[in-house]
């Protein structure tokens, strides 16, 4: 029995798909559904967060990523949760594998997201039941919308024909396809407590992206006074030794998509994004 909790979003609504494609026995409650505390939850997929808007939503980014998870690991009944955490955390650390430390500044406004999601990893890996945290890179695919960083640039691309970076041309990032994401996750609830990075260990820099606009027709700049940071390469041999393979980089797979039809780029983009 498999509860996804934050189906309404874009990774939960992927999951619940697939585990019925699987005819795998899954509930996908609003978060206002009382039954949550009455039944039996089976294993958890905590998909409740907040991205993009962390920053001008602080007291709902706390809600979603500790106080709602401490009210369900507190009230509800459950075999297992899995933790759904970000490599976000992973932002300017010399080291991208899941047993190192974090240095984090409380002065900074930006880490109100990183503590959060921290304090939910020790709140689910502090109880004694066989609770896993999967730190997800940032996950692209069909129907993303324009949330995310990929899916803001083509939505600015898609209705002006340009793009404007507000991050250096050297800032890389890994990328992850959402079916890659969807299998690593149900198979990483049959593993024992622990982290679990899912990602594609391999980045993919803004210059790279800004060619690749250039190619199929989008004029692009970069922001001169944006702020260099850096991610880390992010170390997946715990996910490869799990799923047996490499999960594909997310860009290559948008990449392959503008190179079948160049001359209607922005109408590919639009239609399967």
């Amino acid at each position: 029995m498999f509860t996804v909790l934050g189906a309404s979003g874009y990774i939960g609504s992927h999951l619940v798909t697939e585990l019925n494609k699987r005819k795998l026995e899954v509930w996908a409650p609003s978060k206002k559904s009382a039954e949550i505390f009455e039944r039996d939850l089976g294993t958890i997929f905590y998909c409740i967060g907040l991205t993009a808007d962390f920053r001008n939503k602080r007291h709902e980014t706390i809600d979603a990523h500790v106080s709602y998870l401490s009210k369900i690991m507190k009230i509800a009944k459950f075999d297992q949760i899995i933790y759904l955490s970000s490599t976000r955390l992973y932002l300017d650390q010399p080291y991208g594998y899941e047993n190192g430390s974090f240095n984090l500044n409380p002065v900074h406004c930006d880490e109100i997201y990183n503590i959060s999601k921290l304090l939910g990893e020790n709140l689910v890996l502090g109880s004694d039941q066989e609770n896993k945290v999967v730190r997800l890179s940032n996950v692209i695919g069909p129907r993303m919308g324009a949330e995310n960083f990929i899916g803001s640039i083509l939505n600015e691309a898609i209705n002006t024909g340009s793009v404007l970076f507000r991050t250096p041309p050297n800032f890389a990032k890994d990328y992850i396809w959402i079916d890659d994401v969807i299998d690593a996750l149900i198979m990483v609830s049959t593993e024992k407590k622990n982290i679990f990075n899912i990602a594609s260990g391999t980045n993919f820099t803004n210059k790279q992206i800004a060619l690749w606009l250039n190619k199929n027709g989008i004029n692009v700049k970069f922001n001169t006074n944006a702020t260099s940071q850096r991610f880390p390469i992010i170390n997946i041999e715990k996910l490869t030794k799990i799923i047996k393979r490499k999960p594909v980089a997310g860009m290559k797979k948008l990449f392959k998509w503008a190179e079948t039809n160049e001359k209607n780029f922005l109408e590919i983009i639009k239609k399967e994004l």
